[in-house]
């Protein structure tokens, strides 16, 4: 039977139980935390150092088969001797030797190969041909009697009918007109190149007198034509005053002939269109 005084002692001892858990719990918490720290520790170590501690334990086993780095230099190093040494001498400077024989043998080929540098530039000056094309990229007619340095108009080609009514006035703005059927420059045949030589006082055409003062050309007198960089000259033979109804006929009298001809028209006399005069002149 418990008495009074027993069951005081039994709660007083119930009670200093109570407030002793909390550090008798972290106490057993802490121990649980180290023990699991200290399980995981060893484990990553021995799992990050296998090989290293593979290796200790096996030099624990079997010390007789390690090697400090001294024996094993001892075992591999082996002293040369005198005559060795000198025989190894003896073959560089045989090697450096003909090293220095090889070398002045390049160099002497070499020199005898590759010519001076004045006279390479001295060889080539001499030969580079000092020729330049200096005429103008456009072609062009030019007449040096009369002042005449005027651009030449290339248009589609047409028919007869169409060379003796047509219209070129917007061509004739630009120079002087080339006709579409005749030869270019350099082909055998009548080349054909008509231009203004007077216009209406309303107009602005830069070119329209640029044949002003072709009648003043007279037989040998020099007729240029440039054409994609090339210069073909002309010299007058003769002049003719014709009705617009005759120019083809007339132009063809020197179409046909085997030789390069170059004929000149416009509206005669100055500032009127009655009749028309043509300049032929004979590629010389």
């Amino acid at each position: 039977m418990y008495t009074l005084s027993d069951l005081e002692i039994q709660i007083e001892y119930e009670a200093k139980k109570k407030q002793a858990s909390p550090i008798i719990k972290f106490l057993k918490e802490a121990r649980l935390f180290l023990s699991i720290f200290a399980v995981t520790f060893v484990g990553m170590y021995l799992v990050t150092n296998a090989q290293l501690v593979s290796d200790k334990i096996e030099d624990q086993i079997n010390p007789h088969q390690v090697q400090t780095f001294s024996e094993q230099e001892s075992q591999i190093k082996v002293k040369p001797s005198i005559a060795q040494n000198a025989k190894a001498y003896q073959e560089k400077q045989q090697q450096l030797n003909q090293l220095i024989t090889t070398y002045g043998e390049v160099t002497t080929i070499e020199k005898e190969i590759v010519p001076d540098t004045d006279q390479i530039l001295t060889k080539q000056l001499n030969s580079y041909p000092l020729t330049f094309n200096l005429l103008p990229p456009i072609n062009r007619i030019i007449i040096p009697s009369i002042g005449v340095d005027t651009p030449i108009v290339q248009r589609q080609a047409k028919s007869h009918d169409a060379f003796v009514n047509g219209d070129f006035s917007d061509e004739l703005e630009n120079g002087v007109v080339k006709y579409p059927t005749s030869p270019a420059p350099g082909e055998k045949g009548n080349l054909f190149l008509f231009g203004h030589t007077s216009q209406e006082y309303r107009k602005h055409n830069k070119y329209g007198t640029v044949f002003r003062n072709i009648p003043k050309l007279k037989p040998g007198d020099e007729i240029q034509i440039v054409r994609e960089g090339n210069l073909y000259t002309y010299k007058v033979v003769t002049t003719e005053i014709v009705s617009p109804k005759k120019v083809g006929d007339t132009y063809l009298k020197y179409a046909n002939l085997d030789k390069e001809y170059l004929t000149l028209m416009w509206c005669y006399p100055i500032g009127r269109a009655d009749k028309r005069m043509l300049v032929f002149a004979e590629r010389v």
